[in-house]
């Protein structure tokens, strides 16, 4: 148990922003919805050893130091999706990382990936965690090409975004910054190596890394944050399609479970009624939570908080602004952002975003208007 080890230490001497009872009601709410979820969907008890490894993953890498309730949203999101997203019989996404990008998406900021300063700035952790995810799980679960294809991949396109960047961050600080992140670890070595959700092939689990590399260059290219949950989460939305397209195409597996697709003759073995359970059961749960936030948790009552604002006209207040006549005062001068070409300017026709891009905007120019 890496991750409770891990956890324990950052609550006790790395001074994670974390407090007991929000890791109790992660861990133990995440292990108590699995076990209710699977009793009304399979009809069957199990012992949630999953869902406990997914209430540490959250615990770890989701930021929520503002309520003690707030954490059961990816908590219900990471457990639902095991249940509601699966082809036969295997969950599509991996249970914490759909938790994490769904309360992205979903929280209006209210949670968001806990922040790298968090890890106290320690790289020995960072080593410390691949090590042992290596000798302890990485090879136990034969995923050591998806690992080091991964690495690979990433190192790669991590020395290019430095190199790009070279003009605006120094290329040590942006790598060293990301590989001594134990985030990144963890994601590496315990989210997309989850058997049930990366393939079994080698050729597979190359192709999964270099999909999730590339998704998330071109996400920090659009200046996206959390790109590597991002990324994953494209990987696992077409592989479970993939998925299931391969189901349609297998043998029948019995009455009730199948159901034909309009555009072929294929046969796809899916449990309706299951899905139905399904639908039912987290509905049910999601509305009564929402109803206990509303009435018990966080009641929508209004607060006197002792003051009021009051508008300020400008006039009194003493502030204004006005345009600036720089371009209009005679020949002038005109700033132009330039980088390394002969004549000393970018080109005007270049477009400004691939200027910032490359790095060309280190020198300012001053050009006279003719």
């Amino acid at each position: 148990m890496l991750q409770l080890l891990y956890l324990l230490l950052g609550v006790t001497v790395l001074g994670f922003n974390r407090t007991p009872g929000q890791l109790l009601v992660v861990i133990t709410s995440a292990c108590v919805l699995d076990v209710v979820l699977h009793r009304l969907i399979r009809g069957s008890w199990l012992f949630p050893l999953s869902a406990f490894i997914t209430g540490l993953s959250l615990s770890l890498l989701v930021n929520y130091a503002h309520g003690l309730w707030l954490p059961l949203i990816p908590v219900f999101l990471a457990i639902g999706s095991k249940y509601l997203f699966s082809v036969d019989g295997r969950h599509v996404y991996n249970p914490s990382l759909f938790g994490i990008v769904a309360s992205l998406v979903l929280a209006n900021d209210m949670i968001s990936v806990s922040p790298a300063y968090q890890w106290n700035g320690i790289p020995a952790l960072g080593v410390f965690i691949a090590t042992a995810a290596i000798l302890l799980f990485g090879l136990r679960i034969r995923r050591s090409v998806l690992v080091v294809a991964f690495l690979g991949f990433f190192l790669a396109c991590l020395g290019l975004r430095a190199w790009i960047m070279r003009h605006h961050i120094p290329p040590e600080t942006l790598i060293l910054g990301t590989l001594s992140a134990p985030a990144f670890y963890l994601f590496t070595f315990f989210m997309i190596t989850d058997p049930a959700t990366s393939p079994e092939s080698r050729k597979g689990q190359v192709f999964m890394a270099l999909v999730i590399v590339l998704v998330d260059f071109f996400l920090h290219i659009r200046e996206t944050l959390s790109t590597l949950f991002y990324a994953a989460f494209v990987w696992y939305s077409l592989y479970g399609l993939w998925r299931l397209w391969e189901s349609c195409r297998a043998p029948d597996k019995g009455p009730g479970e199948r159901i034909k697709i309009l555009a072929g003759g294929f046969r796809c073995h899916i449990n309706w009624r299951e899905r139905l359970r399904t639908v039912l059961a987290l509905g049910l749960l999601a509305g009564a939570g929402l109803g206990m936030g509303r009435l018990w948790l966080m009641p929508m009552s209004q607060v006197d908080p002792g003051f009021v604002l009051v508008e300020i006209p400008a006039a009194q207040a003493g502030i204004s602004t006005h345009p600036g006549q720089v371009l209009q005062q005679g020949p002038g001068w005109l700033t132009r952002a330039c980088g390394t070409w002969p004549s000393g300017c970018c080109p005007w026709e270049m477009p400004w975003r691939w200027r910032i891009s490359t790095g060309m905007a280190g020198r300012i120019c001053l050009s006279p208007i003719p």
